[in-house]
C-alpha cells in the first residue's frame, strides 16, 4: 500500500554518503573543500549565486567528490545540482533547465526572512514554490539560519518540516534535505543529508536521489527502516555509539504526531489508519537529529511516485 523509497537497506549493497548540497565558495573553494573533507563529507555541491563554479579538478585534488551546482536567486532560492550551466530564467524555468539537463532540483531555506512578504520580495515564498512543478526535494533543515539565530541574528526559521508536510499534504512527491547553506566556517557540519547508493557516482547518486534513498541529520545515521503490511521499524543512532535511548515522533498529514516514542532504541509503528504518508524525526540525547522520508500511499500518490521501482 505504500511507497517506501528505502527498500535497499534491505539488500545491504550499499553505503552511506555524507552530502551538502548548499555550499559557497567561502574565502575559496579550494579552502571550503578542504574543510568539508576534514569534516568527514564525501559530497559536495559550490552553489554558486552569480557564477557557476567547476569543481571537479579541485575536488579530485582535495580527494572529495563534487558536483556543479548554482542557487538560483533571482528569486532566492532553489537549488540547481548536477548542471554544467549557468540557468537564469523565472523560477520554473530554472527548473524545467535543471531537469532538461539531467539535474536535479531543491528548494531552500522556505522560512528565510518570512516577515518579507511583498510582490517586490526578492525571496521565493512559500506560495510560489507550492506553485512549482518538477521541484526533487524542499530543505527542510538550513544550518546557517541556527548559527544565525544562536548569534543573535534572526534571519529566519532553520527548520521547515511544517512546511514540507504542507508540501505532503497537498498531494505533492517531494524529498527532504539538509545543508550546511555555508558562507563562513562557522556554517560547516550543521546539517547534511545522507544519501544512500552503491557509489558515489553522478549516476548512483542520482538514482538515489530520485528514488528518496535518503534522509536529513544533524548528528544521527539511520541504521534500519523497515516496513511490512502493519509495521514500520525504525532505527536511528549516533554513527560510533549506537546503543543510545532515541525518541521517535511518526508523522502524518498535516503535521500531525501519530506516536511519540521516548527512550528506545527501535521506534516501531503499528500502521492502523489510512494516512497519505508517515514520515519520522529521531532525536538523541543531545539534540541531534534525524528525519526520514515519508512512506507515501501508492493509492493517494499514485503516478507520481518514482517510476524506477
Amino acid at each position: 500500500m505504500y511507497y517506501n523509497s528505502y527498500e535497499s537497506l534491505c539488500n545491504d549493497q550499499g553505503r552511506w554518503f555524507k552530502s551538502n548540497f548548499h555550499v559557497h565558495e567561502g574565502e575559496s573553494v579550494l579552502s571550503t573543500l578542504t574543510a568539508y573533507k576534514k569534516a568527514g563529507f564525501d559530497i559536495v555541491t559550490v552553489s554558486g549565486q552569480r557564477e557557476l563554479f567547476d569543481t571537479q579538478k579541485l575536488g579530485e585534488s582535495v580527494g572529495i567528490r563534487t558536483f556543479n551546482g548554482e542557487e538560483y536567486i533571482e528569486k532566492d532560492g532553489i537549488l540547481l545540482i548536477g548542471v554544467n550551466a549557468f540557468f537564469t530564467g523565472t523560477p520554473q524555468q530554472a527548473i524545467d533547465a535543471c531537469n532538461k539537463s539531467g539535474g536535479f532540483t531543491v528548494a531552500c531555506h522556505p522560512h528565510l526572512a518570512p516577515w518579507i512578504d511583498s510582490p517586490e520580495s526578492p525571496l521565493l515564498k512559500k506560495d510560489e514554490i507550492l506553485t512549482l512543478n518538477g521541484l526533487t526535494g524542499v530543505e527542510i533543515m538550513t544550518g546557517a539560519l541556527t548559527r544565525n539565530q544562536s548569534a543573535g541574528r534572526g534571519l529566519g526559521l532553520s527548520c521547515a518540516s511544517d512546511f514540507w508536510d504542507e508540501m505532503l499534504s497537498a498531494g505533492t512527491v517531494i524529498w527532504g534535505f539538509g545543508n550546511d547553506d555555508f558562507h563562513e566556517m562557522h556554517d560547516i557540519n550543521v546539517a547534511w543529508t545522507d544519501i544512500y547508493a552503491d557509489s558515489d557516482s553522478w549516476d548512483d547518486i542520482h538514482k538515489s536521489v530520485r528514488e528518496g534513498c535518503l534522509c536529513t541529520s544533524t548528528g544521527l545515521r539511520l541504521f534500519k527502516f523497515e516496513l511490512d503490511d502493519t509495521t514500520l521499524t525504525v532505527n536511528a543512532n549516533y554513527p560510533f555509539c549506537v546503543d543510545n535511548r532515541i525518541e521517535y515522533r511518526f508523522i502524518g498529514r498535516g503535521g500531525r504526531l501519530l506516536s511519540m516514542q521516548n527512550n528506545c532504541i527501535d521506534g516501531v509503528f503499528e500502521i492502523d489508519i489510512d494516512e497519505p504518508y508517515i514520515r519520522v524525526e529521531a532525536v538523541g540525547p543531545d539534540g541531534a537529529k534525524l528525519w526520514t522520508q515519508p512512506i507515501l500511499n501508492k493509492n493517494i500518490y499514485g503516478s507520481s511516485l518514482p517510476a524506477v521501482r
